[in-house]
């Protein structure tokens, strides 16, 4: 799985369907005449419309960055949504530690002379995608060269252009593991699956009862114990049941506490 491409791909599926959407907006809009917008805007029914503007100009935004840039943009979301579901983090690359490609110096220069960038441009303008152990944060620890980091440069506060991918191949059984760490919602889940598996184990190893039952027992046994947990962390006021997982962590410098 090439990460840079799932990048890309999840770029081209939002496009796509920002496109859809504003097909469908745009029809209504067409056939307004300023009165009846008006009456749609005092009703307070003419969000459809807005909605079309706002997501035509950001449409039209985009398209103007990547032709500048003459690259491909991608939203901070796009971003977001990556690293939380493959468990990366989003930092700026001083933080990074990791291992350098030969070629990565010759790229930074080709981009910044392309782009006439000052040293002022550079000062924390250029983001690594990469695991949290390839960051500096609270404590490091050398990272193998088993994982593909990639550069990125911020055009603004929620589009970055990306410079370099180095590295191997980032293995797509990572999307997985990280998948109890995506969210508190998510660690539910697995939670579930485990202990649904681990009881109809039990159950079919020792032979206790026919599958129709294991089934039940196993679900009431991991259902009643999934809802334990979450109840006894909603209700404990000192923790934050997101606080530890990727969707707050992804582009934070701290270091991952281990669920």
């Amino acid at each position: 799985m090439n990460l840079a491409e799932k990048l890309r791909e999840h770029s081209r599926t939002d496009e796509a369907r920002m496109l859809k959407q504003l097909e469908e907006a745009k029809s209504l809009l067409l056939r307004e005449e300023n009165r009846e917008r008006e009456l749609l805007s005092a009703l307070g029914v003419d969000t459809c419309v807005q909605q079309y503007e706002d997501k035509r100009a950001a449409y039209v935004e985009r398209q103007s960055l990547k032709q500048k840039y003459a690259t491909d943009v991608f939203h901070i979301d796009q971003i977001r949504d990556l690293c939380v579901d493959y468990d990366l983090r989003f930092l700026p690359s001083r933080l990074y530690k990791g291992w350098i490609d030969s070629e990565l110096g010759l790229k930074v220069r080709k981009f910044v002379k392309k782009h006439n960038l000052s040293d002022y441009d550079l000062d924390d303008s250029f983001y690594i995608m990469a695991p949290a152990k390839q960051f500096e944060l609270k404590s490091i620890e050398l990272a193998p060269k088993e994982y593909d980091p990639l550069l990125f440069y911020k055009i603004d506060d929620e589009n970055y252009t990306l410079v370099h991918q180095w590295g191997s191949e980032l293995n797509g059984l990572r999307y997985i593991s990280a998948f109890r760490k995506r969210s508190f919602f998510h660690s539910q889940i697995h939670l579930f699956f485990i202990l649904f598996a681990i009881n109809m184990a039990v159950l079919g190893f020792f032979a206790i009862t026919s599958i129709a039952s294991a089934l039940i027992i196993s679900l009431i046994f991991a259902g009643g114990l999934t809802l334990l947990r979450y109840g006894y962390l909603r209700n404990d006021n000192s923790r934050d049941m997101e606080e530890n997982y990727n969707i707050r962590l992804w582009n934070r410098d701290v270091k991952i506490v281990q669920l």
